[in-house]
């Protein structure tokens, strides 16, 4: 047995674990999940993980931790297992948290290709070609057109200017009046 582990591990281009070559009654008394890494400093002891890896560095290694990224949501109810994200937000309720999802509207472009990101628009229409989609973007005010604005106001009908006076004018007198008596 121990030959064919031998075998097996030379012909797949690796080092075998003592395990293999020397046979299991031999393992160290001091590594039960015969991992090469010594029980007292085993990230997870009991558990085979020769990596040692720690995403979240809290001292437990992934093999064995029930939370990889730290943020008090366990790995089955973790929308995001491998980013922290506390609050578990998921926008498009597509069961992928905000913080991993890379289409957070669920319209099918990713996130950093669409022009209104939070907000479903599989189309990405911009009509004013802003950058910004129609479907986010905020309602267009209606212009207003100085020219029939300045038309309207200078008419007049019977001798008398549809233009009448009002406090801006006052105001205006106002500041005139005293920008020249500071002249002088």
């Amino acid at each position: 047995m121990r030959d064919i582990g031998a075998q097996a591990a030379e012909y797949g281009g690796y080092t075998p674990h003592f395990w293999v070559t020397q046979g299991v009654s031999e393992a160290p008394a001091d590594d039960q999940d015969f991992d090469d890494v010594s029980d007292s400093t085993d990230n997870c002891q009991g558990l085979y993980n020769p990596d040692q890896l720690d995403t979240d560095d809290d001292g437990i290694g992934n093999a064995c931790d029930s939370d990889l990224d730290g943020d008090s949501a366990k790995n089955g109810d973790d929308n995001c297992p491998n980013i922290a994200n506390e609050d578990q937000a998921d926008r498009d309720r597509d069961g992928l948290g905000d913080e991993c999802d890379d289409d957070a509207d669920n319209d099918t472009i990713p996130n950093d290709e669409d022009n209104c990101p939070l907000k479903p628009n599989l189309a990405q229409t911009d009509g004013d070609e802003d950058g910004i989609g129609d479907a986010c973007a905020p309602e267009p005010t209606e212009q207003v057109d100085l020219d029939v604005v300045a038309s309207a106001a200078s008419k007049s009908s019977g001798g008398c200017s549809a233009a009448g006076t009002g406090p801006e004018q006052g105001l205006l007198l106002l500041l005139i009046g005293l920008f020249i008596r500071r002249r002088k």
